[in-house]
């Protein structure tokens, strides 16, 4: 612990005191030696980034006929008809409303959910979900890791069908060639 001689103004007095100060090495060094916090500006932009994309997901599914229907949705979508009747009621309003081009008011009023697990068969919806990823991200394909895929809900897309390659998941979306292969798998890039 260092003891230090700190002058104290109090009014017109003016008083020297010996204190113990485990602080002082920031007040004796200034701010060169202190480590500021992350920018909380690019924190909240990473994590807008990250609810717009998944936000962006969970709709793209839901207009595609792929989601969950939550209580609230059954509750609200079909309050008169009787129990064994609510689930086919509430999927012709839902489907329908879907059809009306609604399905972020479903979304957004907490009606229907993103499906537990996301249909990854098809090229076509990889390829779109990887490019609006980067878009979303704002980031140069040469640049996207596994966290970028793994921290916005796309974990299961890169394990099941890249083995956790984003260099295989963006060569597919055709956002990298051949070329960028030997640098995105190299561990400088993954730093």
């Amino acid at each position: 612990m260092h003891k230090a001689s700190v002058a104290v103004v109090f009014g017109r007095e003016h008083e020297t005191r010996r204190i113990s100060a485990p602080h002082l090495r920031l007040i004796q060094g200034g701010l060169a030696n202190h480590k500021p916090e992350p920018d909380e500006r690019q924190i909240n932009s990473a994590r807008d980034k990250t609810a717009e994309f998944k936000r962006w997901l969970a709709l793209f599914f839901i207009e595609k006929g792929n989601y969950r229907i939550t209580d609230k949705g059954y509750e609200e979508l079909a309050p008169s008809i009787q129990t064994q009747e609510i689930k086919e009621a509430v999927a012709r309003r839902v489907e329908e409303m879907i059809r009306e081009g609604r399905a972020e008011e479903l979304y957004q009023n907490g009606y229907v959910d993103r499906p537990d697990k996301f249909d990854w068969r098809s090229r076509e919806v990889r390829v779109e979900v990887i490019q609006k990823l980067i878009e979303v991200l704002g980031k140069s394909p040469r640049e996207i890791i596994g966290d970028d895929f793994n921290n916005n809900g796309l974990s299961g897309l890169l394990v099941g069908y890249y083995k956790s390659s984003p260099y295989e998941a963006l060569f597919e979306a055709g956002l990298v060639t051949q070329a960028d292969e030997a640098y995105m798998r190299s561990r400088r890039h993954k730093q």
